[in-house]
């Protein structure tokens, strides 16, 4: 199963993600975090319910994305 991301319509912040996190598909929603860093959030969610399996590449998109937020964080206040 390919890897679906949604963004929740309420909150574009909240991405629900669903099918295979893995070196296959994480450039996929590497290039989506991209879109959404960009517009530089307070937060990010991410909804794991429906993912089915995931791997260390998938795992890594999820760091890069905590350490872009923690430098943004760390811009903001100085």
């Amino acid at each position: 199963m390919p890897l679906e991301i949604v963004a929740e319509p309420s909150n574009p912040s909240t991405l629900v993600l669903a099918g295979r996190l893995d070196s296959t598909t994480a450039p996929e929603l590497e290039a989506v975090l991209d879109r959404v860093l960009k517009k530089a959030p307070p937060r990010l969610v991410f909804d794991l319910s429906k993912l089915e399996y995931l791997s260390s590449a998938g795992i890594r998109c999820f760091v890069r994305a905590r350490k872009a937020l923690s430098l943004a964080e760390a811009r903001s206040r100085s």
